[in-house]
């Protein structure tokens, strides 16, 4: 990303020294603009309510997900897991009716400008709850763990200073007075290996040590916690529209690849089903190896053998800056995709 004012510089440097460019967001603060008139608006035509029209800041989503355990408590609970460097509140909801039933644990904006995906998880809770009579024999025999928003500080800051920041928000020891961690670089899976930084300044600092940042304790503590029974960990990120397997860290393949690629192609054909967007599949490493990842600790550590990274809509148009209008959209194609892996667990698992 550079300023309009650089830009002629920039083509001109890439020009000369022969590399391809391709222009994907002419005018990302007009995006960013946009985004926030839409997003007032919204809220005032409707304080308070919950919607998947627009997005949400992460105290309304925190306070829903509690009127939801409260409105549908044959459903649901909600469990205080702990609080964030900068003293949110992080919870987690279950979703269920079985007891000593396989779990499917989602979580989702681990970084803070990734706004799709804590929507999208919110979208996917409000389907099951709100059509619970539909998926009562699904809810009897799979429980879902939600955590929506992992790095609370980081998405609490995208609202309030900067939309594209990526990192939590903890004190560094940075000279420059640098700020975060990258949430999937922080977890004691390969950490630091590779795709991370040691630079408090960099997007992927990866920390001072594996699980430095009190957030990721707090998850990976909630995961020990159920992992007799946790056999399949979702992790939702964007933008690219990948439903990618373990490792990536690297592009050795795990034993049960067979597996695990075998159901990731039937996922993305019932999400492609939906609205002709095509996902694809593979190992996460391909598209840039990275260590320190959540899914992949989930997988290596707890045994969550069906576990993914899924990158939500787009392929590049708007990335992180997703327009309002496709939160639904891709809402219902995941569904789609998180209701075949649902009704495979409770057919081979429950």
């Amino acid at each position: 990303m550079a300023p309009a004012f650089q830009l002629p510089v920039l083509k001109k440097t890439l020009t000369q020294v022969g590399l391809k460019f391709t222009t994907m967001i002419s005018d990302v603060g007009g995006l960013v603009a946009q985004e926030k008139a839409a997003r007032d608006a919204a809220r005032a035509s409707a304080p308070g309510t919950m919607d998947w029209t627009s997005y949400h800041e992460y105290d309304e989503i925190m306070g829903w997900m509690d009127t939801v355990a409260k409105d549908h408590p044959d459903v649901c609970t909600v469990e205080n897991v702990g609080k964030s460097y900068q003293q949110h509140d992080m919870k987690l909801l279950k979703l269920g009716k079985g007891v000593n039933k396989p779990i499917i644990f989602l979580e989702g904006g681990l970084e803070g400008r990734e706004w799709i995906s804590p929507a999208v998880l919110t979208y996917i809770i409000d389907q099951l709850v709100t059509k619970k009579e539909t998926y009562d024999d699904l809810l009897s025999n799979v429980n879902f763990y939600f955590m929506p928003i992992v790095n609370p500080d980081g998405y609490y800051y995208t609202y309030t200073t900067d939309r594209l920041w990526r990192k939590t928000r903890s004190k560094t020891n940075s000279p420059q007075n640098c700020y975060g961690v990258d949430a999937n670089r922080n977890w004691d899976i390969h950490w630091m290996e590779v795709g991370a930084s040691d630079d408090p300044c960099s997007e992927e600092y990866a920390g001072s040590e594996p699980f430095s940042e009190v957030e990721m304790r707090n998850v990976r503590d909630e995961i020990i916690k159920y992992s007799d029974y946790i056999d399949a960990y979702l992790s939702f990120h964007s933008y690219s529209q990948l439903w990618s397997s373990p490792w990536c860290w690297t592009t050795d393949l795990p034993d049960d690849w067979t597996d695990l690629d075998d159901l990731a192609h039937s996922i993305v054909e019932a999400v492609t089903a939906v609205h002709g967007e095509v996902y694809e599949t593979g190992s996460c490493a391909l598209s840039g190896p990275a260590s320190g990842g959540s899914a992949d600790w989930a997988k290596a550590v707890v045994d969550a053998k069906y576990s993914y990274t899924i990158e939500l809509r787009d392929k590049g148009e708007f990335g992180f800056l997703l327009p309002e209008d496709q939160i639904i959209p891709t809402g219902e194609e995941t569904m789609a995709g998180v209701l075949v892996l649902a009704n495979f667990i409770k057919d081979n698992y429950s």
